[in-house]
């Protein structure tokens, strides 16, 4: 069940779909495009009014769809995006902040919830990820 925060800005943006089928002549960029637009259309903003796009994880020939489409769409990938709010003790499903920070100087600042979900998880992260969580236990042992 869903958690809701009382004056937490949140935004369903639009929806765009593409038809189902097989379309040999088009990429999955191509066909990525045709949803996307027409969720911008729906949702009556223009591309740069986007703080942050989110694709599926998925690769298709060494690239992300989603790196891709959105190169496309004039998401450049020079924005530089700091995440704060990680610095001393860390809690789980804490709140840290984003800062993103576009090439003409445009700073917007977003909160995100960190998906660090439990206090095994928190321990991963402090000895630099699962494996050397696991080897320095081991070597513990």
């Amino acid at each position: 069940m869903t958690k809701i925060h009382p004056g937490r800005e949140v935004m369903v943006v639009g929806v765009g779909l593409h038809p189902f089928g097989r379309f040999p002549d088009k990429d999955l960029s191509a066909l990525a495009i045709e949803a996307v637009v027409p969720a911008l259309q729906d949702a009556g903003v223009k591309w740069k009014d986007i703080a942050i796009a989110y694709f599926g994880h998925v690769y298709y020939q060494g690239m992300s769809v989603g790196e891709t489409t959105l190169s496309k769409l004039g998401l450049t990938g020079d924005e530089v995006i700091s995440i704060t709010g990680l610095e001393g003790d860390m809690t789980p499903r804490q709140t840290v902040t984003a800062t993103i920070t576009y090439t003409d100087g445009t700073v917007k600042e977003i909160d995100l919830l960190c998906r660090i979900d439990t206090e095994v998880e928190i321990e991963y992260v402090e000895h630099g990820g699962v494996l050397h969580y696991v080897l320095r236990n081991l070597a513990a042992a």
